[in-house]
């Protein structure tokens, strides 16, 4: 006995963005408590390491959330979506444990501070969109939109690691972090609603195309069919005329 597939409830793009902005602020908020917790007066390499093995679960966690909301709102079922993000957060996690290493930058020149911090942060964001990319691309055609997001936020991170280092003001850190976390879910939900949008015209354009060239097939089919009967009289008149 067949078993009979479970159709996916769409869940509208309001509603979407709404959820997607509460889930990503709400782990990035879980986590920063984790962060402080588990990492305590420590040096910055084992507090980098320590942080790196608990935000494991948190990843999953997060990731195991948006997949949810992606299928409803997709209607498709992303089933390696959770562990292409914990994989891709790890690898972006450890470039970005060694590219500082390796890479030095002069603070005192704006914008050269400005790019190398956005190349040195981009690990962190755009090695796990590459890996949602590599799933996304089977199913939205503007798929890229997804890395070209991650660069955004790294971009934002990028002016919040200025806030931090400037220090002027120390009871605003944690608000600026959390104002990071709203504008990067903000522009993820965003790209994410454009792309299905994209796809969606996609395939609304295509129906019509379709539709047409069905018109235009009934069209000629009619036209065949008329000429047939006009020709049958002809025949049979010959024949009467023999």
């Amino acid at each position: 006995m067949s078993k009979t597939k479970q159709k996916i409830r769409r869940m509208r793009w309001p509603l979407f963005f709404l959820l997607w902005l509460m889930l990503n602020v709400g782990m990035a908020i879980v986590g920063n408590e984790v962060y402080r917790t588990v990492t305590p007066a420590l040096d910055i390499t084992t507090t980098r390491l320590l942080y790196l093995v608990s935000s494991i679960p948190l990843n999953a966690m997060l990731a195991w959330g948006q997949v949810r909301l992606l299928q409803h709102f997709l209607q498709r079922k992303l089933k390696y979506w959770v562990p292409l993000t914990v994989v891709g957060t790890l690898l972006g996690a450890l470039l970005d444990f060694i590219l500082p290493v390796s890479i030095s930058y002069d603070q005192t020149i704006l914008f050269t501070w400005f790019i190398n911090t956005l190349l040195l942060n981009a690990p962190i964001f755009v090695v796990p969109a590459i890996a949602q990319w590599a799933l996304l691309r089977r199913y939205l055609r503007h798929a890229w939109l997804w890395i070209a997001a991650s660069i955004g936020v790294s971009g934002i991170f990028s002016v919040y690691t200025g806030f931090q280092q400037a220090r002027t003001n120390l009871d605003m850190l944690y608000p600026a972090w959390v104002t990071f976390n709203i504008a990067a879910s903000v522009v993820t939900g965003l790209v994410m609603l454009l792309m299905v949008f994209l796809a969606r015209r996609d395939e609304y354009t295509l129906a019509d195309s379709s539709s047409d060239e069905d018109a235009d097939i009934s069209r000629l089919m009619d036209e065949a069919k008329d000429s047939q009967a006009d020709e049958a009289p002809l025949s049979q008149r010959r024949a009467q005329s023999y």
